[in-house]
């Protein structure tokens, strides 16, 4: 996931590269830890919350446009 970030975030004008090093390796965290939460749901409430590669690029498509 690291490499599909890296790649659809090229274009980016970000300000150094630890700043793009950072926001790549925490897109791939943060889908895991909705993925991790999505499970506690279905736990706790049996309502299921799908985390997938669309939401992923979503995120992606997110912080692009801010």
């Amino acid at each position: 996931m690291q490499s599909v970030a890296a790649k659809l975030l090229a274009d980016v004008e970000i300000e150094s590269d630890d700043t793009r090093e950072a926001i790549i390796n925490y897109m791939p965290y943060s889908f895991k830890v909705v993925g991790k939460y999505a499970e506690k749901l279905y736990d706790q409430e049996r309502r299921e919350v799908h985390a997938t590669p669309k939401s992923f690029l979503e995120l992606i498509k997110l912080f692009k446009s801010m």
